[in-house]
């Protein structure tokens, strides 16, 4: 009897090492995956960035020449009509000063 009970003891041991090398095999395997996945994740987040940093330069090169046809426009305005653009520009200042002072 208590060599069947030594048996059972053994084979209950064998099938818990055979078991605990499994759970650490698929421990194993998860832990590639995780690190695999959040490669992935990293090398998807950098060309996100990547691509947003070319939407900025491209939005910012547009301003940047919207701007620069505004200032020749205006240039051309003041050319046009001096005097105007100087009534203009006392008018604003005017204003301005009056809104500040308040």
């Amino acid at each position: 009897m208590a060599r069947n009970q030594i048996q059972d003891l053994r084979n209950d041991l064998s099938n818990l090492t055979s078991n605990m090398r499994e759970i650490a095999e698929s421990l194993a395997e998860l832990g590639r995956s995780g690190a695999e996945q959040g490669r992935a994740q990293v090398s998807r987040g950098r060309a996100g960035l990547r691509r947003g940093g070319a939407r900025i330069h491209r939005a910012a090169d547009r301003s940047r020449h919207e701007a620069s046809q505004m200032i020749d426009t205006l240039e051309d305005e003041v050319e046009a009509r001096p005097l105007v653009s100087l009534l203009v520009a006392i008018g604003i200042g005017f204003l301005l000063g009056k809104l500040i002072h308040r």
